[in-house]
């Protein structure tokens, strides 16, 4: 079976853009291997651990994913292809959380860029955080909230998908300050 790895965990927009688009470009049959970045992904390229690698690269809204282009700019590689989903993105937080307990959210740097406008609307009480080292990645922060090693007062913004992997409530949807908020994976191998 054919390894691909995808920046982000479970339930992580790169995951749901992967089971969606992989079938279409040649893996039928892939298990996926979890990253905290692009370029661990690309650095798993490099070393041969992985078939091919998945990373997003662009966002209709924020534009370039600023982490991805600089291990862009460090790794060879070859793509395969390119593809776009919707991003929608949720509030979760652990099941006795409501809006009003909510008093810090941690998620992705990128993520806080799609959606600033909204939070300061809505979450205007809320300290809001972009992740850093172990908990960039809001799959991480999900994982942190499930397993009770953050406490209840904090939520993460990321797919509806995660939540339901971490048994995460949903607080609120469709955070994203544009209705039209794409982003654009690319799918790449190694170039031998």
């Amino acid at each position: 079976m054919r390894r691909v790895g995808i920046q982000g965990g479970p339930g992580s927009f790169n995951e749901v853009a992967a089971l969606a688009n992989l079938p279409d470009h040649g893996f039928e049959r892939f298990d996926l291997v979890y990253a905290k970045s692009t370029a661990e992904v690309l650095d798993a390229i490099e070393a041969g651990t992985i078939d091919a690698g998945q990373f997003a690269l662009f966002n209709s809204y924020a534009g370039f994913y600023t982490e991805s282009l600089a291990a862009v700019g460090a790794h060879l590689f070859r793509p395969i292809a390119s593809y776009s989903i919707d991003i929608r993105h949720v509030l979760m937080a652990c099941q006795t959380a409501t809006i009003r307990t909510i008093a810090r959210i941690i998620t992705h740097p990128a993520v806080l860029e799609q959606c600033v406008h909204t939070i300061a609307k809505r979450l205007p009480h809320a300290l809001v955080e972009a992740g850093r080292e172990q908990l960039i990645d809001p799959t991480a922060v999900a994982a942190a909230l499930a397993a009770g090693t953050l406490p209840p007062d904090v939520a993460t913004i990321t797919s509806e998908a995660v939540a339901a992997h971490f048994g995460l409530a949903v607080l609120d949807h469709d955070l994203q300050d544009m209705r039209d908020n794409r982003s654009t994976f690319v799918l790449v191998r190694a170039l031998q």
